[in-house]
């Protein structure tokens, strides 16, 4: 099923945050926001480029999501992810729409990623205690002003 289904995928996204949120509780949990790469070889999929890969500690070619978790007493889930898509595939449209990309993505960074995802939570009710990343995103002002002031 999983292999010929039809979804939207911020949708699903959408339920299965909703979902998560009733079974571990929507407030005075942590939101964890953080990034990881998968190796690829090749040169056709989505956003996969040359960059430093945590995972395996060098650089490498390897396409990196960003993903937020949210935990609380009960337990911890992933409620949110977005493809991180460096800046030359944004600038080589014939290369996006290859890869299936909408025409409109823009650039965006890995703490302006993790940002969005941030705002989504709050917006569908999740009110964490605290908030967590790597120095990716605790030196990133504007995300860190949001979670203090949200």
């Amino acid at each position: 099923m999983l292999e010929r289904a039809c979804w939207e995928e911020d949708a699903a996204r959408d339920v299965v945050r909703a979902f998560l949120t009733r079974h571990l509780g929507a407030d005075g949990g942590v939101l964890i926001s953080d990034e990881t790469g998968q190796a690829k070889k090749g040169t056709k999929t989505a956003a996969m480029g040359r960059q430093y890969s945590g995972t395996m500690g060098r650089a490498e070619n390897v396409i990196v999501a960003v993903y937020t978790t949210y935990a609380t007493k009960r337990g911890h889930a992933l409620i949110d992810r977005d493809l991180y898509v460096q800046a030359d595939w944004i600038a080589d449209p014939a290369r996006m729409a290859t890869a299936g990309s909408p025409q409109d993505h823009a650039f965006a960074t890995k703490p302006a990623l993790a940002l969005a995802q941030a705002k989504r939570a709050l917006t569908a009710g999740i009110r964490p205690q605290w908030a967590t990343g790597d120095e990716v995103y605790g030196r990133s002002r504007e995300l860190r002003e949001f979670l203090e002031g949200g």
